[in-house]
């Protein structure tokens, strides 16, 4: 099973000219308590923060309010214990926002928290929430300026404990075969595989409201449907599979905070033309972390519409024409994933997209036309601290300067390497 390092400590960046103090603090080697998490970030951004400054405290969204008050009053209780900070209550905050209307969606923009701050009559507003893969983030803005004065972030914190704190009730159930796993697919569940094979060709017969079979040729294949707050375990040692090679070994379509962890996706035949191993279709807030997508599929991971997608600690290796396609989605990271013995064509093509973040990949042995391929349209993609070794495509990508690279290495690249 491929297992990957997490993403290293994080680096502290310095922007003068647009940013002042803004303040990354190391991720834990191990996941961290929520409140400690909040703690941790606290401290990061408080010596940003001048004493006597008026201070509001925002929480991104999330669909538990039972969340967003516990990261409010866990924020506030933090800066005030650091003294000399004047906290804004949060009913003063829950007023505005009843005023507004509006809805904060992940990260709050500096725009937003702005006008926020002159309702409340802030100077500064401190932004909190968890991304995608249950890491914390926090940023304070001046008001007057709309300036990022610090930012901090965390380890990943334990989806167990930030559920309990949601008060969600997610039903857990172990399986230990192909009809245990199919008839639990649903809301609010986590799915624990036993170890073992998992056949998914031969489960077309066993009935799930959020199951649907497409036969895109030779045979059915899964697509779950309309399902929030799913999550598959498999502890590294089951593997799920099918037999039609012009499939998707499983796609979600219509899901939202889907978790994926330490399982195996393969094909047990090589596909052309169609299909590939792991698809998300107008999904929302997916991780999959210390998986292993491995070929005959013809691409390792299709996204379209898809945002706030995270992929951790895992491999996309041995596809038969590439290592996948984003369309029309954003807010995508790639971290720590192994892209290799991968080709025929363009290896990740990247369609109407933004906001794309490879960090610490590596990408080695792959073959092809290039590397990338993007259109004009697509802005935000972002390289860091990524390997390229050994890739035998004709370019790096047809759109070099799209990129923004950062800590990259190449070595024996059959491509001439982009400028840095």
């Amino acid at each position: 099973m491929f297992n990957r390092p997490m993403p290293r400590a994080a680096r502290v960046l310095l922007a003068a000219a647009s940013l002042a103090a803004l303040a990354l603090f190391p991720l834990e080697a191990d996941s961290p308590t929520l409140d400690g998490a909040v703690s941790r970030a606290a401290a990061a951004v408080a010596p940003a923060l001048r004493k006597g400054h008026r201070i509001a405290v925002v929480p991104g969204k999330t669909d538990s309010p039972n969340l967003a008050d516990y990261l409010t009053d866990e924020t506030s209780r933090a800066l005030l214990n650091g003294g000399g900070l004047v906290v804004l209550e949060r009913k003063d905050l829950d007023a505005v926002r009843e005023e507004l209307r509006f809805q904060l969606s992940g990260d709050v923009s500096d725009e937003s928290a702005q006008a926020i701050g002159k309702m409340l009559g802030a100077e500064v507003i401190v932004t909190v929430y968890l991304d995608p893969t249950g890491s914390l983030r926090m940023k304070a803005v001046e008001v007057e300026t709309a300036r990022i004065l610090a930012a901090a972030s965390s380890a990943r914190v334990p989806s167990a404990e930030i559920d309990a704190i949601a008060g969600l009730d997610r039903r857990a159930v172990t399986v230990r075969d192909l009809r245990g796993l199919i008839e639990a697919i649903g809301s609010d569940r986590i799915i624990r595989l036993e170890p073992g094979t998992y056949d998914l060709s031969e489960g077309y017969e066993i009935r799930n409201r959020y199951v649907s079979w497409v036969d895109e040729y030779d045979g059915p294949c899964p697509v779950i449907r309309n399902v929030s707050n799913l999550t598959l375990e498999g502890a590294g040692l089951a593997t799920l599979v099918i037999r039609p090679a012009y499939g998707w070994v499983l796609s979600f379509e219509t899901c939202t905070e889907i978790n994926l962890s330490g399982i195996t996706l393969g094909h047990t035949v090589p596909g052309y033309c169609l299909g590939g191993v792991l698809r998300f279709k107008n999904c929302d807030q997916v991780r999959v972390s210390s998986c292993d997508l491995y070929g005959s599929g013809t691409y390792g991971i299709g996204l379209e519409r898809t945002s706030r997608f995270a992929m951790d600690g895992s491999a996309i290796r041995d596809c038969t024409y590439g290592l996948g396609m984003i369309d029309r989605s954003e807010e995508v990271i790639f971290s720590s994933v192994n892209f290799s013995d991968t080709g025929e064509f363009d290896l990740l093509e990247i369609r109407s997209s933004r906001g794309l973040h490879w960090e610490d990949c590596a990408f080695t042995g792959n073959r092809g036309t290039r590397l990338f391929t993007v259109d004009a349209e697509s802005r935000d993609l972002t390289l860091e601290g990524c390997s390229f070794d050994d890739n035998e495509t004709g370019a790096f990508s047809d759109a070099p300067g799209a990129f923004e690279i950062t800590d990259c290495t190449f070595m024996n690249n059959r491509f001439q390497a982009p400028r840095l």
